[in-house]
């Protein structure tokens, strides 16, 4: 485990258990912290579970190809990995735009047919994926507008942080020490099928103050987020093999929201 990295670990592992959640779409994760804080080692520790599309670069062609081939092969699609998306937003104005329009039909509304960049192909049934990237704390800043103009930001959840200065020094040690080589990829038993998990509105309400923040930062109303993080507890109690959120479920999610805003909290 990368050092202080536990809680994005943890968040991470229970946005890819959104995508087996009956009646809900994959949620999606932003993570946004400067240069060398764990982000991109934190990403591909999930890169070998079932269900994922991981890329270091792509383009919207690539993608379209890659979605076509494993449409082809029968494999589900749930999440879409992109260590370093800014190998995405440095491309060409248009390649750039054109990868965020799909990027945000996959993850909203959907895609049920494919007809460009020379391919054609009709899906079958509406594919929603969720999509897993970071980003520095500087280029997020200066696209946080236009992302927020074109309702791209409000369909991620986003993880913001910095270290403290003393976890600085201990990162250093561990580096000494050559820590890092024991980093090792985190395999989930993810469910087979999609599960109806129940959530009492009582706990539901209670994350309305995260919401809120949430919504205020990014001055809008909230709703996709608030569904967000209910579909993020679901996927808490469903990590735990369980089909109905309790008060533990929030508990563990509620150290993981202290740090779903754009605040850049200490971790």
């Amino acid at each position: 485990m990368v050092i202080k990295m536990e809680i994005l670990e943890q968040l991470t592992k229970y946005v890819l258990f959104t995508s087996h959640i009956e009646n809900e779409k994959p949620v999606s994760l932003l993570i946004v912290a400067n240069a060398e804080s764990g982000k991109t080692v934190c990403i591909d520790k999930y890169n070998e579970n079932e269900g994922i599309v991981y890329f270091n670069d792509i383009t919207p062609w690539g993608l379209t190809k890659e979605i076509h081939k494993l449409h082809q092969l029968g494999k589900p699609i749930n999440h879409i990995l992109i260590p370093d998306f800014l190998n995405i937003i440095a491309k060409n104005q248009v390649s750039q735009k054109g990868m965020i329009q799909f990027l945000k039909s996959g993850i909203e509304e959907g895609i049920t047919k494919i007809k460009t960049y020379g391919i054609e192909f009709d899906i079958g049934k509406t594919l929603n994926f969720g999509l897993i990237t970071a980003i520095t704390k500087d280029a997020f800043m200066s696209r946080r507008r236009n992302w927020s103009s074109i309702g791209f930001l409000s369909r991620m959840v986003p993880f913001s942080y910095k270290y403290k200065l003393t976890d600085v020094q201990n990162i250093l040690e561990s580096i000494y020490e050559q820590q890092y080589h024991t980093n090792s990829k985190i395999k989930l038993i993810l469910p087979t099928t999609k599960v109806d998990i129940i959530l009492p509105i009582e706990i539901a309400k209670k994350l309305r103050v995260y919401t809120q923040r949430l919504a205020y930062a990014e001055k809008i109303y909230g709703f996709r987020h608030q569904k967000q993080f209910q579909t993020l507890l679901k996927a808490v109690a469903l990590s735990k093999d369980k089909n109905k959120v309790d008060e533990d479920d929030f508990n563990d999610l509620e150290q993981c929201l202290e740090y779903c805003n754009l605040e850049f909290n200490q971790i």
